[in-house]
């Protein structure tokens, strides 16, 4: 039996693959890239406040947000283009006589494959920091430039606490209402809820919709808000407390995923969320899950992180998968097998993405990033994926070591 790679040789193989994955050439123009992205690009385009409304900020702090939320897709996608084909051709490498390095004897290369997606890991922990480390420079900066209109932005940014409603679209014509139940819902100070919304009839120029939210004894926890749809939006209103039945617990709602627990509940009770169409156009509730209750501002590195932990979740198990495919079919080849994964886990019903929201990784990174190109914080990532993307590393090791089970004797 061939003896495997001893723990030094390992941790120096795991060294000089992060190396080689992310040079530090390539990580100081991904930053440069990054931070000229978030400082000087044009910011998305968004919908604006509608008549009725809590309006949303919409001055410059949000436009800023919206490029730094831009720039970070920009890098993270430059970073998976660095880190993902260069770990599809390990296995190519190697039987090119790239390992012939590793040692005098046979060494094994289970525990070689290994060192080397570690080395991967560590390089993608550095595309993360390189990424997020660019966006969050050029938030400080343009923070320290704008002075208290940047500090008031910051202290009215809300933090997402959950989603929940229905996982498809649900349609109203003039006069017809939605009524999604909430049963057990622990309201923290400042909070609002939200609803997305959308005009739906061509001919109709805009459709008005009015919004209400009451406890169990019908009681309002909103002033009911009229609005004018006139496309896509959000209908946001701030709840009240006053109504609802008062008692000290975590925050919880049945069938959301689980929320931060840094905001303190002051009420406890079910929740009718009322939306009506009052005509002249058909209003939709846009699903999955258009509810959306936002509690106050949390510490922002606490957003930052889960913010990372999402895409770094991401990053290692593509880079894992296409280790795997690589030992099997070219490095390009493998490279395109694990874009189309990715697209066909893009392209889930909501139901089977609600399912597997908890242990895919990276999933909700995208709606994350939409959350922050509005000045606001998301919510964290769930602990699930972290084991999502060990059980990705761990098939593509099984598959490059399949693969590879002759390739020391051919060396």
């Amino acid at each position: 039996m061939r003896p495997d790679i001893d723990p030094r040789g390992a941790c120096l193989l795991a060294l000089l693959e992060a190396r080689r994955a992310a040079p530090l050439g390539l990580l100081a123009l991904l930053f440069a890239a990054t931070l000229t992205a978030a400082r000087f690009g044009g910011a998305a385009q968004l919908e604006p406040a509608l008549a009725g409304l809590v309006a949303l900020d919409r001055g410059p702090g949000v436009a800023a947000a919206a490029a730094r939320a831009s720039a970070a897709t920009l890098g993270l996608a430059l970073g998976a283009l660095m880190l993902v084909p260069h770990a599809a051709g390990l296995a190519t490498r190697w039987r090119h006589g790239d390992g012939d390095w590793l040692g005098a004897r046979p060494v094994g290369p289970l525990g070689a494959l290994a060192a080397s997606l570690l080395g991967i890991a560590l390089a993608a922990c550095a595309v993360v920091t390189v990424v997020l480390g660019a966006t969050g420079l050029c938030a400080a900066t343009q923070g320290a430039t704008s002075g208290d209109a940047a500090e008031g932005s910051q202290a009215s940014a809300r933090a997402l606490v959950w989603r929940a409603g229905p996982s498809g679209h649900v349609l109203l014509h003039a006069g017809e209402s939605f009524v999604h139940r909430l049963p057990d819902v622990a309201l923290p100070v400042g909070a609002a809820l939200r609803v997305r919304l959308q005009n739906t009839v061509e001919g109709a120029p805009y459709g008005d919709a009015e919004l209400r939210v009451v406890d169990d004894n019908h009681a309002p926890l909103s002033a009911p808000t009229r609005a004018r749809i006139v496309r896509r939006t959000y209908a946001e209103v701030p709840l009240s407390a006053t109504g609802a039945p008062h008692a000290r617990g975590s925050l919880k709602t049945s069938g959301s995923p689980p929320p931060e627990r840094d905001a303190t509940p002051t009420a406890r009770g079910g929740l009718d969320v009322v939306v009506t169409a009052l005509g002249p156009g058909a209003i939709a509730v846009l699903g999955p899950r258009p509810i959306e209750l936002w509690g106050p501002p949390r510490a922002p590195w606490r957003a930052d992180l889960a913010l990372a932990g999402r895409a770094l979740a991401l990053l290692i198990a593509a880079a894992g998968l296409a280790a795997g495919f690589g030992a099997w079919v070219a490095a390009p080849l493998a490279t395109l097998g694990v874009a189309a994964l990715a697209l066909a886990f893009a392209a889930l019903t909501p139901e089977a993405a609600a399912l597997a929201a908890t242990w895919l990784p990276g999933s909700g990174l995208g709606a994350a990033l939409d959350v922050a190109a509005e000045g606001r914080l998301p919510a964290g990532a769930p602990p699930g994926q972290g084991v999502g993307a060990a059980l990705s590393v761990a098939a593509g090791l099984a598959l490059a070591r399949a693969a590879l089970r002759s390739w020391r004797h051919a060396a």
